[in-house]
């Protein structure tokens, strides 16, 4: 399970598609070297996913239209 931070966990749920993205190099290394598991990777780290956008189901396909024409 992925733990998302608490302001997120009030707003309510939220899916998050492994595969998706591609996962950099560096948490391959991390999960190997450092004996850190996916849990954890998520996490601390985000896996890599970045920046993130939180909104109203109802919303989202107008917040995608309006991030795609920038």
């Amino acid at each position: 399970m992925i733990t998302f931070p608490a302001s997120c966990r009030a707003i309510g749920d939220a899916v998050v598609r492994k595969g998706s993205w591609e996962e950099p190099p560096i948490f391959q290394l991390i999960r190997a070297k450092g004996g850190v598991d996916e849990a954890e990777l998520y996490q601390v780290f985000n896996m890599g996913i970045g920046m993130t956008l939180i909104v109203a189901g109802d919303k989202a396909d107008a917040a995608l239209r309006w991030i795609r024409a920038q």
